[in-house]
């Protein structure tokens, strides 16, 4: 089963994988109606699982390196890893387990937050020159921006402080210095912090990527960072009003 006939931009190619993944879904619940005996001989026949495990790969395999262009696309991107997330949870509970196996679909989605990051990167080195720009100038917009700027201040703190114990507990464990009972603390600590960070909503690029980096080392398939998705999204609605 061949991917799209014509190459693909970035935003059509993640979004053709969420495809491939629904038609995976779809193929899943229709067969579990015809075990159960439903009639669904007038329903749509999707592809084999062979088939769209071929056509996914192909796709991620190709594009799941490439940075994205625009925040449209960085916003594909991180629906795409969502949905592999979800699809991890879903398998879990014995359902449909996704067009490819779990330890594959991780390493796409690490993949594609690379190349996020990689777009978030230099969407904030254009952000740091617009800064220093608008302080010599004066001008108007740049007193907005680094008093935007300003306001993720509490955003770094939490990742600065939750990286500082993370660190600690990695060390109390190497060099067992800590009782276990003090690095259970530790961890309810990091939890804690996390769960602050949760209800924080990035304003600035700065913000938004300090949080998604935050994520590559919080071992946890269950976490996502919503309030960061959301600012992006914020971001992305103000920068195309401009």
């Amino acid at each position: 089963m061949s991917t799209t006939t014509k190459r693909p931009n970035r935003c059509a190619f993640a979004t053709e994988a969420l495809m491939v993944r629904a038609l995976h879904s779809y193929r899943f619940a229709r067969g579990e109606a015809e075990n159960d005996g439903a009639d669904v001989s007038a329903d749509y026949a999707p592809p084999t699982y062979e088939a769209l495990t071929d056509r996914y790969d192909k796709l991620l395999d190709e594009w799941a390196s490439e940075t994205p262009d625009t925040i449209s696309d960085t916003m594909t991107y991180l629906d795409l890893v969502s949905a592999i997330i979800d699809g991890e949870l879903i398998s879990r509970r014995g359902d449909d387990a996704g067009p490819v196996s779990s330890e594959r679909d991780f390493a796409y989605a690490q993949e594609l937050l690379n190349s996020v990051r990689r777009r978030l990167n230099e969407l904030d080195t254009d952000e740091l020159i617009k800064d220093e720009r608008a302080k010599l100038t004066g001008s108007r917009l740049g007193t907005a921006v680094v008093k935007t700027a300003g306001q993720d201040a509490e955003v770094f703190q939490l990742v600065a402080s939750y990286r500082a114990i993370e660190r600690e507990v990695n060390f109390s464990r190497k060099t067992s210095n800590r009782s276990e009972s003090e690095i259970n603390q530790l961890c309810d600590a990091m939890r804690a912090n996390r769960d602050r960070l949760d209800k924080v909503r990035p304003v600035t690029l700065r913000g938004v990527l300090a949080v998604l980096d935050l994520g590559s080392v919080i071992n946890d398939p269950e976490w996502w960072p919503d309030e960061a998705i959301a600012g992006l999204r914020e971001i992305a609605a103000r920068e195309g009003g401009q």
